[in-house]
């Protein structure tokens, strides 16, 4: 794996090194060597992966992406989010469900294992070192965000053991289960916004497995307890088998028909707090059910 992270703002420096007569040949000729160079790096080693990175997601483009992987597509993900408290989830859902319209796989960073706390990047992978329990996040709302190292500190890492390896094994085993459906169709369900009083959510749909997800996330400050999805491509006059996990844990499925699939409504009694919704398409239905 190569991993580049062009931390550096170049634009300055292309410019004063263009003539008068040829603004912007500097920028260009970069662009052009920078994805030559990634291409003669595959070529020389194959199977190579390339983590694409600049500040997080500033180097994603059409020709970066059909090349590489931004396994850190937003530098929130680091502590400039932990020092934001509980709003770091809610920046985590926005970069997934933004960015996802776009780029099928990419990565994110886990700072706490609950489902709330990871199903914020399951539109790809994440990276973790540190799980904060929720009662150590920061308050909102502070005029001066607190020092991250300082937030960190009550952390605990996998070298401790309190580290909850019960729940990281859960939370890797759901991403892994929910793999096949991020290359398959998106939707964000609501309109994707940053405010902690919203719910966010988002569709992954395989018409040729007839079969998704959906994952919906109650924000901290949200006052409601109960949102209709509204799910996309579900066939009316077909049967389908349904879960909806709280938890890590698949509960057992049960069978809806279509129509009743589409305008499920998810329940969350506690905020904050997310469910996963999986189905898988098993016949026709009952004629006039």
């Amino acid at each position: 794996m190569y991993r580049e992270d062009f931390n550096f703002n170049p634009l300055s420096y292309w410019q004063a090194a263009d003539a008068p007569d040829r603004v912007g040949m500097t920028e260009i000729r970069f662009v052009e060597g920078h994805y030559e160079f990634w291409d003669e790096l595959r070529r020389r080693f194959g199977g190579l992966w390339i983590d694409n990175c600049a500040s997080g997601g500033r180097l994603i483009d059409l020709e970066t992406v059909s090349r590489s992987l931004p396994l850190w597509p937003s530098d929130f993900f680091d502590t400039i989010g932990l020092a934001h408290g509980r709003m770091l989830h809610a920046g985590d859902q926005c970069v997934s469900a933004g960015l996802a319209r776009w780029v099928p796989l990419f990565g994110g960073g886990v700072w706490n294992f609950t489902p709330y706390g990871v199903r914020g990047h399951a539109a790809g992978g994440f990276t973790f070192g540190i799980h904060i329990d929720h009662k150590d996040f920061p308050p909102e709302g502070l005029l001066q965000k607190p020092d991250s190292n300082s937030v960190m500190a009550k952390g605990v890492t996998v070298h401790s053991k309190k580290f909850p390896f019960k729940l990281a094994k859960a939370a890797i085993a759901e991403q892994k289960s929910l793999r096949e459906f991020t290359l398959g169709d998106y939707w964000p369900l609501v309109p994707v916004t940053a405010a902690a009083t919203d719910w966010c959510a988002m569709q992954f749909h395989r018409d040729d497995l007839g079969a998704g997800v959906a994952l919906i996330f109650r924000r901290h400050e949200s006052p409601f307890d109960r949102m209709m999805l509204g799910l996309k491509r579900i066939d009316p006059k077909a049967r389908y088998k349904v879960s909806i996990a709280r938890t890590f844990k698949e509960p057992p499925r049960r069978t809806m028909t279509g129509r009743q699939l589409a305008k499920l409504v998810a329940s969350i009694p506690k905020a904050p707090g997310s469910v996963l919704v999986r189905y898988t398409k098993i016949g026709k239905a009952t004629q006039g059910r």
